[in-house]
């Protein structure tokens, strides 16, 4: 009874362990600046609106989206869709933040023996292949439309705390003086 005990307790401190790891993973060793590449040098003290593209296939990304920039940047700035970018001249709107998709793709293949009469021939087997597509990862980027230059971050399967922390960092650079 003792050993069963231990062996659960044992099981669920190490879950405890993986959950609370997986959950403070994340952003928290990436830094975002100038000299990495990942903010135009422009940005210092800019004050002109920033287009931030807003994704309407995924509402979830873009609550976080509007959260993360009220909360966090408080530059001018406008939500807008990707299709009206055009709509805006680049001497007026230079910048442009917006998100990269990573994709990864899984295939399984399960073997079935062949069998005859209830019996397996001879080690033959038929196979079927199984594939799927997921977003694995978001990268962000701001855009520079006059240079036509892209500054992205790393990319992070916490899309939501990478973005907090891109912003707070964009934030950052544009309100030194």
């Amino acid at each position: 009874m003792k050993k069963k005990l231990l062996s659960s307790l044992s099981i669920s401190a190490s879950l405890l362990f993986v959950f609370f790891g997986a959950g403070c993973s994340g952003t928290s060793h990436m830094t975002f600046s100038v000299s990495s590449g990942q903010i135009p040098p422009e940005f210092n003290g800019f004050n002109d609106t920033l287009l931030v593209i807003k994704n309407p296939m995924d509402w979830g990304y873009d609550k976080y989206l509007r959260r993360n920039f009220k909360e966090n940047y408080r530059g001018p700035y406008k939500i807008i869709s990707a299709g009206d970018l055009k709509r805006y001249p680049p001497e007026q709107y230079r910048y442009v933040f917006d998100n990269r998709t990573n994709y990864s793709t899984k295939t399984t293949t399960t073997y079935t023996p062949v069998t005859a009469g209830g019996h397996v021939q001879n080690g033959a087997s038929m196979s079927s292949t199984h594939s799927f597509t997921y977003a694995s990862s978001d990268a962000f980027t701001v855009t520079d439309r006059i240079n036509n230059k892209s500054y992205t971050t790393q990319s992070s399967a916490f899309y939501s705390k990478l973005m907090r922390a891109y912003v707070q960092a964009l934030e950052s650079e544009r309100s030194k003086q």
